[in-house]
């Protein structure tokens, strides 16, 4: 992965810490050019699930909800 590539991957990392809230999340998917994409959501049993987002071409973020 060159710097082009890695910097804004990097960026966005950072911002990712400071969401609490699966709202957030999508709100902050919404606004990245290009958008974040939602890929999945992983049932762990009827009260958690994972919901994996795709932050860059090879990156996925995966935030845990309860």
């Amino acid at each position: 992965m060159d710097h082009a590539t890695l910097l804004p991957l990097l960026e966005s990392l950072e911002s990712l810490e400071s969401l609490g809230s699966l709202g957030q999340v999508i709100r902050w998917a919404l606004v990245q050019t290009p958008q974040a994409e939602f890929a999945d959501v992983v049932i762990q049993d009827e009260y958690t699930h994972d919901v994996v987002v795709r932050i860059a071409p090879l990156a996925y973020a995966v935030f845990d909800t309860t």
